[in-house]
């Protein structure tokens, strides 16, 4: 199911919000994907480390670390402001129940889109972004806050 209006897969794709985001715990340390959220700019968040864990870290390592430390989740990056992307992929994601009584979070129209290369060819090994698309939560990119610039085709090659 795809909507109309919103980005869909071949959409090459430009947005100034699309500088603003954070990387998913599990993104965080090879920066893979950028999840993108239009207004992110800094995301520091601390952790305290238990003595069980930290005695173990010691012992893999040599080296105590500290009771407390702070993990940088920023993926603020202004040159995507202008960058342009082209959708891979585009589907409805994300429902999920959540923890209050009867909290329910319904799906979104989910949008991973890979960064071109300045002269606006394909780069496979470009920068990935992920984002939702909603006409009405503050937390999504907004579709009139996107701009489409092109088409792009998938195409397949003999080797």
């Amino acid at each position: 199911m795809s909507r109309v209006n919103w980005p869909n897969e071949g959409d090459v794709i430009k947005s100034p919000k699309f500088a603003y985001g954070k990387y998913d715990m599990d993104d965080v340390h090879d920066k893979k994907c950028a999840r993108i959220d239009g207004k992110t700019e800094t995301c520091l968040v601390s952790s305290r480390i238990s003595e069980k864990d930290r005695i173990a870290i010691a012992v893999k390592t040599g080296k105590m670390p500290p009771k407390e430390e702070t993990i940088d989740y920023t993926a603020y990056d202004t040159s995507r402001a202008t960058a342009k992307f082209v959708v891979e992929k585009a589907e409805m994601s994300g429902g999920s129940t959540g923890f209050r009584l009867n909290e329910y979070h319904p799906d979104e129209w989910c949008v991973h889109a890979r960064r071109l290369n300045e002269d606006n060819s394909y780069n496979e090994d470009g920068e990935l972004i992920r984002f939702y698309v909603s006409n009405s939560s503050s937390s999504n990119i907004r579709e009139v806050e996107i701009e489409s610039v092109g088409k792009m085709k998938r195409q397949f090659v003999w080797k």
